[in-house]
C-alpha cells in the first residue's frame, strides 16, 4: 500500500490544533455578550453534533471531511463517470436539525454539502481529486466579526486583573481548568497560556486522553500565525508532549489582527513513531481576507515549505497483505509525493486550497465554501490506524467545551 498519511496526519494535526486554538479564542465572548455570535455558534455546534449522531458509519463522516481510501470506496455511491461521492442536507426546525445523507432533494435545505472523489492517475500512482462544496444559511456571524473579537482577546490577555477576572467567571475557562492543569505565565515577549493533560483529563474524557494524548506524545508542533503587514505580532501554538501551549504577544498593537489582508500560518512539525522521525520545517499556509459591504471573502492555500527530512528505520511489523514493508527511502519518496499534491497539485488546478464567501442579509447570512485537494488513494498512518469510535456528545471533550462556550456567550 502506498503512503498518503504523513500529510493526512499533518493536516489532521493542524486541524485539531488550530481548532483547539480558535475555539479557545471564543472565551473573549464572555466579556461582552453577543447575541449574533451566540446564535451563530449555537446553530453551528448543534449541526455538527447532529451530523455526528445521524450516521453510524465513521467512513461517511471522514468522507464529509474530504478523506477517503481505496478500501472504503464500497461504502459510497458513484456517479455515471465513476466518481465516488457523498452529500448531506440539513433543515433547521426551531433548535433541532433534520439531517439526511444522500438526500433526494436539497433545494430548501439550510445546510448542504457535497464531496466528490475522482480517481485518477499521476504517473504510476493512484490519486483522488477531491472537490467539496458546502452551503449554509443561518444566523449571521462574519469573519470580520471574528477578527475584531480576536483583537479584543489579544488585548485582554495583557490586562492582568481583567484577565484574571475572566478566568474566574468564565464557564469555559472553568471547564478547561477542571479538565487540564492550567496556568498563565508572563514571558518577556509573550503571555503563555498552558494546558497540561492530567489525571482529571483521563477521568473525564478517557477516549480524548488516549487518542489526543498519544498523538501529542509522538509529536512536536509549532504553529506561528501572523499578519503579513505586522510579522512582529505572532500567535504561537505549540506542545511539550501532553502540554498544550498558546502564546499571545505582550503589549501588542491596539489593532492586532483587527482588519488583516493576508495572514500566514507557518508550521514546524516532528513526528516520532515506529522508529521513524519525520520533520517538516516552515510549511506555509496563506489566508487572504477581503471585506466589502455585506460580503466577506476568504482564500486559503498551502504555498511552500522550507525543508523535509526522514530518518531512522521502520521497525514496526504489519502483517503481509495489509501494507507493503518499506524502507525510509521509500517513505521519503512518499513524503515528497504528498507534499507535491498538497502544495502544487498535478492536475493543473494547484494544490490544496479553498474559497469562502459570506453574505449577510439582516440577521442571517449565506455561506458558500469550496475546497479542492489531491490525495493519494491509499493510506498509511505514522500514528497507527484511526479509531472508528464516535463519542456521544456528553462524553466528547469538544462537545462539552462548546457547550460551556455557549454559556459564556449567552
Amino acid at each position: 500500500m502506498t503512503y498518503k498519511e504523513s500529510m493526512k496526519s499533518l493536516r489532521k494535526k493542524l486541524k485539531i490544533s488550530i481548532k483547539f486554538f480558535f475555539i479557545f479564542l471564543l472565551l473573549s465572548g464572555c466579556l461582552q455578550k453577543n447575541e449574533s455570535q451566540y446564535q451563530f455558534w449555537k446553530d453551528f455546534y448543534s449541526l455538527q453534533t447532529g451530523i455526528k449522531i445521524s450516521s453510524n458509519n465513521y467512513n461517511h463522516l471522514n468522507a464529509l471531511a474530504g478523506i477517503l481510501s481505496k478500501e472504503r470506496e464500497k461504502d459510497f455511491k458513484s456517479d455515471e463517470n465513476g466518481n465516488f461521492y457523498i452529500d448531506i442536507a440539513a433543515q433547521k426546525t426551531n433548535d433541532s436539525w433534520q439531517i439526511l445523507i444522500y438526500p433526494s432533494s436539497y433545494n430548501r435545505s439550510d445546510y448542504y454539502s457535497h464531496v466528490t472523489f475522482t480517481p485518477t492517475d499521476w504517473g504510476d500512482k493512484e490519486i483522488y481529486v477531491v472537490k467539496r462544496e458546502t452551503k449554509s444559511h443561518w444566523n449571521g456571524y462574519m469573519p470580520r466579526d471574528f477578527f475584531k473579537w480576536l483583537n479584543q482577546f489579544a488585548l485582554l490577555v495583557n490586562q492582568h486583573d481583567e484577565f484574571l477576572e475572566l478566568k474566574k467567571k468564565s464557564p469555559s475557562f472553568q471547564f478547561l481548568c477542571n479538565t487540564f492543569a492550567c496556568q498563565t505565565i508572563e514571558e518577556s515577549k509573550n503571555i503563555l497560556l498552558e494546558f497540561a493533560f492530567s489525571d482529571a483529563t483521563e477521568t473525564k474524557f478517557p477516549h480524548f486522553f488516549e487518542h489526543m494524548g498519544s498523538r501529542l506524545e509522538k509529536t512536536k508542533l509549532e504553529i506561528r500565525i501572523y499578519d503579513q503587514a505586522h510579522p512582529e505580532d505572532q500567535i504561537i501554538i505549540s506542545n511539550l508532549g501532553k502540554v498544550l501551549q498558546f502564546r499571545l504577544p505582550s503589549n501588542p498593537r491596539k489593532e492586532i489582527f483587527k482588519n488583516p489582508n493576508t495572514i500566514f500560518i507557518s508550521t514546524n512539525i516532528t513526528i516520532k513513531s515506529y522508529g521513524i522521525t519525520f520533520h517538516l520545517q516552515d510549511l506555509l499556509y496563506r489566508f487572504k481576507f477581503q471585506s466589502n459591504g455585506n460580503k466577506d471573502m476568504l482564500d486559503g492555500r498551502f504555498i511552500s515549505f522550507k525543508s523535509r527530512k526522514v530518518t531512522g528505520h521502520f521497525l514496526y511489523f504489519i502483517p503481509t497483505g495489509l501494507i507493503d514493508i518499506f524502507i525510509p527511502g521509500d517513505i521519503d519518496q512518499y513524503l515528497n509525493d504528498a507534499l507535491t499534491l498538497l502544495i502544487h497539485g498535478t492536475q493543473g488546478n494547484g494544490g490544496s486550497h479553498f474559497y469562502a464567501n459570506y453574505i449577510r442579509d439582516g440577521k442571517f447570512q449565506t455561506n458558500t465554501i469550496k475546497t479542492y485537494s489531491e490525495i493519494l488513494r491509499n493510506r498509511f498512518s505514522l500514528f497507527g490506524a484511526d479509531s472508528n469510535h464516535i463519542e456521544k456528545p456528553e462524553n466528547d471533550f469538544f462537545s462539552q467545551w462548546e457547550y460551556h462556550i455557549l454559556k459564556d456567550l449567552n
